[in-house]
Parts: C-alpha cells; structure tokens; sequence
C-alpha cells in the first residue's frame, strides 16, 4: 500500500537524483537545462534539508536525462538501485533484455560474438550518430534531438506524420472486414460517420463509434 508523505518522496527523490547525477557527472546546470528549470529551482528540489516537493513534468524529465524510472527517484520502486561502483550486473542484464525484445532487434552468434541485428532504420540512424564520435564516453541531448518526433506504434518507431497516418487509417477501417454483416452503403456510411467524427474531434477521439451510432 502506498504510504508514503510528500516529505519523504521529496527527501527520496533528491538523495537519489544527487547520487545518480554523480554517478553520470552530469553538472547541476546540465540537469536543470535540460528539465526546463532554473538551477535556483533545481537546488530547492536537491537539498539536504527540506527539499521541495519537484513539479510533475520537470521531475518526468529528469528521470529521463539519468535514465532511470520516476517511480525509483521518488523511492516506489528498486530495480534502478546502484552499487558504489555503477549498476548491478542484474539491472544492466535485464535492461539489455528489454531493450532487445522491445527494439524488436534480431541476434546470432558468429565465432565467440554476438552479433545484433535491425532493419530500423532510426536505430541505424542513432547508432550511425553514435559511430561519428567513438571516443563519446556518454550521449549528449544534441544526438536525440535527431529523433524528438519519433513515436511508437504498435511497439514499432514511425515517424510523426507516419503516426498520425497510421491512427486515422486504424480507427476508420480498423475493425472493417470482408466478413461483417454490414451492407455495402452501411459499411460506407459508417466510414463517412468515423471520417466526420475524426475531424471533429482533431484526430483525438475518445470514442469508437460502432454501426449502433449510424442509426440513431
């Protein structure tokens, strides 16, 4: 049951912020830069003794820039939990796990190496970027801005407009299928019905209409 106060999320969110930003030798200036804060605010949400309680969305993008979870900085949960010397083996092996299942990368064996494979072509892109300076011993927010508009859909990266394209095509023809019960000008006037309630709504429907709605 959660029982924690805003107290002691407050107070666990800035010891575990602090020690993850040492750990990354990330400045306090480059964590603020990049959570849209002034340092004056960041220093109030990272000290010792009373910090504040750190806004939502500032907060979202700090765990982001030290690659952990939000839920571990405010103490709700521990597979983000650090030894003295980096990450436990454990973590580092699970991450790798999902990254690979959810990048939906492919892998071999060739002699004594694993070779991993991907036919996306962002990743390829990313790690092309990456490959221009090998000696990087970390990644500045300079290589992502590269892929700020990248969605996932259906666990696959597409671009924005593709994204968009691939959502009206899904909630107009989406659950149309040679096999329904509807009559050619049924099937017709509810695509017409979906097409008009997307435009409505600025592509953001919080609804699906069935061929219930066509007849009221």
């Amino acid at each position: 049951m959660f029982n924690m106060t805003d107290e002691m999320l407050a107070s666990t969110f800035a010891i575990r912020t602090n020690a993850r930003r040492k750990q990354l030798k990330i400045t306090r200036e480059e964590l603020a830069q990049y959570a849209e804060i002034s340092t004056s605010t960041l220093a109030s949400y990272l000290r010792e003794k009373e910090p504040v309680v750190p806004m939502l969305r500032a907060a979202i993008r700090m765990a982001d820039k030290l690659g952990v979870s939000l839920a571990y900085l405010c103490g709700l949960e521990n597979e983000g939990d650090f030894t003295p010397n980096g990450l436990s083996a454990e973590v580092i092996l699970k991450n790798l796990y999902r990254s690979i299942l959810e990048a939906q990368l492919n892998w071999h064996f060739e002699n004594n190496k694993v070779v991993l494979e991907s036919d996306n072509r962002f990743i390829m892109s990313f790690l092309i970027h990456i490959k221009k300076d090998s000696s990087r011993d970390k990644l500045d927010s300079s290589i992502f801005k590269h892929f700020k508009d990248i969605k996932l859909w259906k666990g696959r990266m597409v671009t924005d407009e593709e994204y968009k394209e691939l959502s009206y095509i899904e909630y107009v023809y989406g659950d149309i299928t040679e096999g329904d019960d509807l009559y050619p000008d049924e099937l017709n006037g509810l695509i017409e019905l979906r097409k008009q309630h997307w435009e409505q709504t600025g592509g953001n429907p919080t609804e699906y209409l069935h061929e219930e709605r066509e007849e009221k």
